[in-house]
């Protein structure tokens, strides 16, 4: 191989221009890239361009408009992260070709963390057998990147849990709003909850470079904080303190906590109007103790926990009535009941948008208020423009927020058939909250919408590495073998997830992908019989008609299936935002009354 550089001044070693060239020839033709289609048409640009020596060029906003076709009118890379997205896929795909295909090719191709433009080196000489070698770095680290772990409640009454959870997830809702720090979500670090920390490992699978650990000892009205921020890479603390105060304090405390943060990161804000609140949401300590509850008991995403919250942040909200995020926590309470099916939609959204707006009334500011808001634009108002307005405006406030770029990427990308989309969109969520057992199993979702079933069945079973008793990853388990006619293995991942679903939340759904399985299968006497089950189940309490046309498509009754969906449309059933891309009513496409039905929804 010809040792001289032609164009390539980012290359670490001196290589040819051609021997590049025919590199990036044979990676594209590769199994790894062959059916990634935007994945090659961004290496193929980008390298392109550094071999022209324009690497100087390699902006994300270039990057959008060339590979990804985004409209330069309306392209804004801060709102849609096609780019950053779809970098952290290419390097993925990278490592795993010159792991697999490329051991043995004489040249390397590479994108470097935190740029847009590759790099070339020529493959060294495998070390031999017992020769010490460099452990390899690590690449998936982000600089100003940080974890909050769970603080420990080290108090006599351990019911005071909920106020050290409390404190944990305000210090990351706090330091989300740095906009040049990356903040891993609440439900990924709440995974280590209780175990034992090994911090490099969790840094590692976190993928952040500092983790801040801490422990709350509250007694009557005095308590006692101490926090660390740890450098990931070798274990040092930057910073620790102790603070010693009344429960008063609380908000001050953590101001100074996470201005002790930025120091130690030296973390510039964005600009003059980028500024975190000087002042507390409220001083009504009853209050923010009912709201800390409340979100304590929402995270449990249950039926129980959903209602048990919805008591706690109406607590709130009669102690401080000027107090606006207690609303944004019963919007999503009430949002979720809806969308589980164990609520109306007719009864349980209009109360998830008047909290939200009531919100937005007191803090328009709000991220999750907003992202509450689009979310029943979409899934219940079907306003597809005012529901876009609200996530778009959402992830403006609060880019670090997953829950925003999760219900986006499913509820309006996927519900829309904007797959590839949703698909960028999901994979942002997953990196902001990368242990998120919704995010991961909606994940699994989009991949059965998508027909990628096999990576749907790969997406479910990490997810259930996660929690092997997370139901809605079985559920999404059984949709994928179910599209493959692996009718057993279908059969069994959806009786367990019906098995560890708790209330009625996703019961009647579940058991709907069951009836069709069995109609599916031949086993017509098991579906009817289910059928009937959930027909007798709706006199007494809200089955989704969605839920019924399921398997009435399976049986091959489409006029029946019309019906339901007809139906289901006069109840605003929550489902049906994701009836374009649902595979079990590909049959019903071609007919006027689906056609009819989508654009009621404005699909």
């Amino acid at each position: 191989m010809s040792t001289r550089q032609t164009h390539n001044t980012s290359a670490t070693d001196l290589i040819d221009a051609s021997d590049i060239r025919n590199e990036l020839q044979k990676v594209l033709a590769g199994a790894t890239f062959i059916n990634s289609e935007r994945l090659s048409r961004f290496l193929a640009f980008t390298t392109q361009m550094t071999l022209e020596g324009r690497g100087r060029e390699l902006k994300e906003y270039l990057i959008g408009l060339e590979v990804f076709d985004r409209p330069p009118s309306s392209y804004d890379p801060r709102v849609d992260p096609v780019v950053r997205v779809q970098a952290g896929r290419l390097r993925s795909k990278l490592k795993d070709y010159y792991e697999r295909e490329g051991t043995n090719d004489e040249v390397v191709i590479t994108l470097p963390k935190g740029s847009y433009v590759p790099s070339f080196r020529a493959r060294k000489p495998v070390t031999p057998a017992g020769t010490a070698s460099e452990p390899a770095p690590i690449d998936n680290v982000e600089p100003n990147s940080i974890a909050v772990l769970p603080f420990t409640n080290i108090s006599t009454d351990p019911n005071d849990e909920y106020f050290s959870d409390g404190l944990t997830e305000e210090l990351i809702n706090t330091l989300a709003r740095v906009p040049t720090l990356h903040v891993v979500a609440r439900t990924s670090v709440f995974q280590f909850k209780e175990k034992a920390r090994d911090i490099r490992h969790i840094g590692n699978q976190l993928g952040v470079s500092k983790v801040l650990e801490g422990c709350v000892r509250r007694s009557g009205n005095r308590l006692r904080i101490t926090a660390q921020l740890i450098n990931v890479a070798d274990g040092c603390h930057l910073w620790s303190d102790r603070f010693d105060r009344q429960v008063s304090d609380i908000f001050d405390i953590q101001d100074e906590i996470s201005e002790a943060i930025r120091e130690s990161l030296r973390i510039r804000l964005a600009g003059p109007e980028e500024q975190l609140p000087s002042t507390p949401p409220t001083r009504h300590l009853e209050a923010y103790d009912h709201y800390l509850k409340g979100r304590f008991h929402w995270n449990k995403r249950t039926e129980e926990g959903l209602r048990a919250g919805i008591q706690h942040f109406e607590r709130a909200i009669r102690e401080d009535g000027r107090y606006s995020r207690p609303y944004s926590g019963l919007a999503d309470c009430h949002l979720m009941l809806a969308m589980s099916g164990a609520v109306a939609p007719d009864e349980s959204m209009p109360r998830a948008r008047d909290a939200a707006l009531r919100a937005l009334q007191m803090d328009d500011r709000l991220a999750e208020a907003h992202t509450s808001l689009a979310a029943v634009r979409s899934n219940y108002e079907w306003d597809r423009p005012m529901a876009e307005h609200a996530f778009k405006k959402a992830i403006e406030l609060d880019s670090n927020y997953s829950t925003v770029h999760h219900w986006y990427g499913t509820f309006f990308l996927g519900g829309a058939n904007r797959l590839d989309d949703a698909l960028d969109r999901m994979l942002l969520a997953q990196r902001l909250d990368p242990l998120s057992l919704p995010i991961n199993a909606d994940l699994g979702l989009l991949y059965y919408f998508r027909r990628e079933y096999d990576l749907g069945i790969t997406q479910c079973r990490r997810t259930l590495q996660l929690d092997p008793n997370f139901h809605r990853a079985h559920w999404f388990l059984g949709l994928c073998h179910e599209r493959q006619r692996g009718y057993g293995e279908a059969s069994e991942a959806l009786h367990k997830a019906l098995s560890l679903c708790c209330g009625s939340a996703f019961r009647s759904r579940i058991m709907a992908s069951i009836g069709h399985c069995y109609a599916r299968w031949g086993k017509q006497q098991q579906a009817r019989e289910i059928l009937r089950e959930l027909e007798q189940l709706s006199k007494t309490r809200y089955v989704p008609r969605f839920d019924l046309a399921n398997i009435h498509a399976g049986l091959g009754e489409n006029d029946r299936a019309l019906s339901c969906l007809e139906e289901a449309v006069q109840g605003r059933s929550s489902f049906l935002v994701f009836l374009k891309p649902w595979p079990v009513f590909e049959n019903l496409h071609s007919d006027p009354r689906f056609a009819a039905i989508l654009s009621r929804l404005g699909l």
